[in-house]
């Protein structure tokens, strides 16, 4: 995919040693020689609310790309399922694990890296006592792909603490959010600021902290985190409904990270495994509620 000048794409196939992109020729998509026609420039549009939020369409004019069940590409003026589009960056960077040492979260770091590691991307566990919000700040913002939090949180928020235990400060949602919790310290990063689609970079935020994934309420406004990041633009967000045990969350991680290392699955798939690992420890009573949202569809191999 090739961005042009006037912020449409040119749709490449990489393979092709012609250098071929998708072209249309009437009502009709094939592949044609690159020349920058205006025949050959798509838009990519992110799905923002409805059944098929977190992906995306690919338009041309008024039109869309679709599949038939022929595996056909064909335009199409009606917005259904067979428009709905994943992508996947072909380029691995970072993946940064921010977690609670004392929680006893020895096992799910060391699956962390045995997953993301040998997939080729550059895989760190940071012990939060060591770590600010402003350090989480400029992880977030370079060139991460995978970001996973396990500590401290609230509604809107997640927490982080000195050695001591003493809480400095939070990345939350807005200031707001951040006032109705005081006790979490000074030290205050708001997802609001960031500029538009400029957590574009994340593939995957996981928020594994109590109630990451709740709205909080402030002056009649609903607020949350999952959401939050998410209009960013990171790709697939995910928090905790309910409050959480560190060892139901380090069942998670262990089982998330063994089928994306295992089996190299969508993040779907690794989120429904890392489900199914609480509930083998801890019964099928286990009680783990997500709320997750985005391209749950996309690879990370």
């Amino acid at each position: 995919m090739e961005k042009q000048s006037d912020g449409t794409f040119q749709l490449v196939n990489v393979y092709s040693v012609y250098g071929k992109v998708l072209n249309v020729t009437g009502t009709n998509i094939n592949a044609s020689v690159n020349t920058g026609a205006v025949n050959q420039k798509f838009a990519v549009c992110r799905i923002y609310s409805g059944a098929y939020k977190g992906y995306y369409y690919v338009r041309y004019g008024e039109s869309y790309i679709a599949q038939a069940s022929d595996d056909s590409l064909y335009l199409t003026d009606a917005v259904t399922g067979s428009a709905v589009w994943s992508f996947m960056a072909a380029d691995k960077n970072d993946a940064d694990f921010f977690s609670f040492s004392f929680w006893g979260t020895d096992v799910s770091t060391q699956s962390f890296e045995d997953a993301m590691n040998p997939l080729g991307y550059d895989a760190e566990a940071a012990n939060l006592v060591d770590k600010t919000a402003s350090d989480a700040r400029s992880h977030i913002l370079s060139l991460e792909d995978v970001f996973v939090f396990d500590g401290h949180g609230r509604e809107g928020m997640v927490a982080f603490t000195d050695s001591n235990g003493v809480f400095t400060g939070a990345l939350a949602v807005n200031s707001s959010v951040f006032s109705a919790n005081s006790s979490v310290g000074a030290d205050r990063v708001y997802i609001e600021d960031f500029a538009h689609n400029q957590l574009a970079s994340l593939r995957v935020v996981l928020y594994l902290a109590c109630l990451t994934g709740v709205d909080k309420v402030v002056n009649g406004e609903e607020y949350n985190l999952v959401d939050a990041t998410f209009a960013k633009g990171a790709h697939f967000v995910l928090g905790i409904t309910d409050e959480v045990f560190p060892s139901t969350s380090t069942n998670f991680l262990s089982g998330f990270f063994l089928e994306l290392n295992t089996n190299q699955s969508n993040v779907l798939a690794c989120v429904l495994k890392g489900v199914a690992n609480v509930e083998a420890v801890w019964g099928e009573d286990a009680y783990f509620p997500l709320y997750y949202v985005g391209d749950k569809k996309q690879y990370l191999d």
